[in-house]
């Protein structure tokens, strides 16, 4: 099977691991402060730096 990708793709830079939780499925959404009427296929770019330990997001005790 041949997907087809526009002409330009976006990307959308995120912490994390809220890229990896988006990738998964596991978010649904992300807020922004902007808004935009682009919608669509974005790229998740993960960015080096992470937001919080994941030991804070898999195991909160």
């Amino acid at each position: 099977m041949i997907t087809k990708y526009p002409e330009q793709l976006r990307a959308l830079s995120v912490r994390e691991p809220w890229a990896s939780l988006l990738v998964h499925g596991c978010k649904n959404e992300e807020y922004r402060g902007r808004n935009t009427k682009r919608r669509g296929l974005v790229l998740i770019h993960s960015s080096l730096t992470y937001q919080i330990d994941w030991q804070e997001v898999f195991n909160p005790y």
